[in-house]
Order: structure tokens, then sequence, then C-alpha cells
């Protein structure tokens, strides 16, 4: 980590280097929050967030450096979550759906960029339904089960697909099994 660190530092321009970084405060992260060190994972979220920030005031026209912006932007949503401040994460999930729906835009059959969307849709669900807006948390719901079903009936045996299908329609169940 701090080598790649300091490797950026002294070759800033050196893009595959910023994207090594990218990842290993995504992997650091992911690993700090497995082992409950919520703040250490927020710590890393946050920095990668202000990587992409950067990469993508660079090259605002460069996917990849939007698709990371947009993974580091649910990272430190979902941190938020963890943390109770629903407000935080609502902004997060919020703009990572803007940059996720500009990406898919114009690729309307790319199947990863569509699970993509189903994703974030689904935690907007979750947080939209914790802060009480039913009929948007509704809404989204809706708009991950359908996707994901689509996706799903295309690509029948990919895993990861099914897996957020199942997590989705849980999700909306028992969401519309409660009372009004």
């Amino acid at each position: 980590q701090q080598m790649r660190e300091s490797l950026v530092a002294s070759d800033p321009l050196n893009i595959d280097l910023r994207l090594m970084l990218n990842e290993s405060h995504r992997y650091v992260g992911d690993l700090l929050l497995k082992r409950g060190d919520r703040d250490g994972a927020r710590d890393h979220y946050r920095k990668q967030l202000e990587l992409t920030r950067a990469m993508v005031k660079a090259e605002p026209a460069n996917a990849q450096f939007r698709h990371n912006q947009a993974v580091a932007l649910i990272k430190v949503g979902d941190v938020e979550m963890h943390y109770g401040n629903s407000a935080a994460a609502l902004t997060h999930y919020q703009e990572a759906l803007r940059i996720r729906e500009q990406l898919s835009a114009g690729a309307k059959e790319d199947t990863t960029l569509r699970r993509d969307l189903a994703e974030v849709w689904l935690k907007l669900g979750e947080v939209l339904e914790k802060n009480g807006s039913k009929s948007q948390a509704l809404e989204n719901y809706r708009k991950s089960v359908e996707t994901l079903e689509a996706l799903s009936r295309s690509i029948p045996t990919h895993v990861g697909i099914r897996a957020l299908l199942a997590e989705a329609q849980a999700r909306l169940a028992t969401f519309t099994a409660k009372p009004a």
C-alpha cells in the first residue's frame, strides 16, 4: 500500500499506478470491513473515492475511471449505512446511480452495466426504506428485481446475478409483506 502511494507520488501521471492504488484501497477496505474495522475501511474507501474523483476530473470521458468512481461511492455508502448514516449513504448511492446510468445509456445490452444498475437500485431501495420513502423504495426494489430477472433469463448460469436476484427478491418480498 505505502509502496504504491509513494510510486504514484513519484509518477503522478502514471495511470496504471493510480489504478493499482485505487484497487489497493478497495481491497484493504474490504478486508478491514470483514474484520470489523469500519473506521479503517471507511478511511480506505474515502481514499479510493478521492483518487477516483481526481482521475475522473483529469479524464472525464474515461469509462473505467467513472466505473471505479461509482464503485468507490457505493463502498463509502455501504460503510455509512453500517454507521447508521442513511442520509450520507443515500447521497453516495444516488451519485453512483447517476454515473452508472450514464455509463449504461449507450450500452443497453451490456450485462455487467445492467447488473451494476440493479445493484445500486437495490441499495437505494434499502436506504429509502430506512428513511421512510416507501414508494421510492418500492420503485427501486422493483427495478432491481426486473433487471436481474431479465439478466437471469439471458444468462441462467451466472451465479453472481442469481445471488443478487435472490437478495433483491427477498428484500422486495419482505418490504411488500410489511403493513402499510
